[in-house]
């Protein structure tokens, strides 16, 4: 999600208020027909009323349950053993015992956003490496920042 949102930031802020229209067209319908109905049939005003009242209370909340629900499952993924080490020769890393090798050459930017780096690939690819992972293998983003630049790799802003 973070990748999406970092790829297609005015994109992802449209699709999110969109998201956020959509729950609330229902609440002005039910607003508008309580209005209507109310001076012609009271009960059922206090009906459109109590439906758009148990809209509210369940369908606004969503996004709160959703990320919540998003935050568990990530949670119960078991936390890998990987390993970033900055060779001379260009990035290797291993993941549970599986080593991948980037040359320096081959990496084309990096970005950080919301506390994970995004290393962009040649083969228009990522290496998305979480800031939490870099404190298990003994370094820290800041460190590997430096790294980076030292080997002319450039962020984008």
């Amino acid at each position: 999600m973070k990748h999406y949102e970092l790829l297609h930031g005015s994109a992802f802020s449209k699709l999110r208020s969109d998201y956020h229209i959509g729950l609330l067209l229902p609440v002005g319908i039910g607003i508008m027909g309580f209005v209507g109905t109310f001076p012609h049939n009271p009960p059922f005003s206090f009906l459109i009323a109590a439906g758009v009242a148990y809209y509210l209370i369940l369908a606004l909340p969503y996004k709160k349950h959703f990320d919540r629900s998003m935050e568990a499952a990530v949670k119960a993924f078991p936390e890998k053993d990987i390993i970033l080490d900055t060779q001379e020769e260009g990035l290797l890393e291993t993941v549970d015992g599986i080593k991948s090798f980037c040359p320096w050459e081959s990496i084309r930017h990096y970005q950080v956003f919301k506390d994970v780096l995004f290393i962009s690939l040649a083969s228009n690819m990522w290496a998305i490496i979480p800031s939490r992972f870099l404190t298990q293998s003994g370094s820290s983003l800041p460190d590997l920042l430096n790294v980076l630049r030292a080997h002319n790799i450039n962020e984008k802003s």
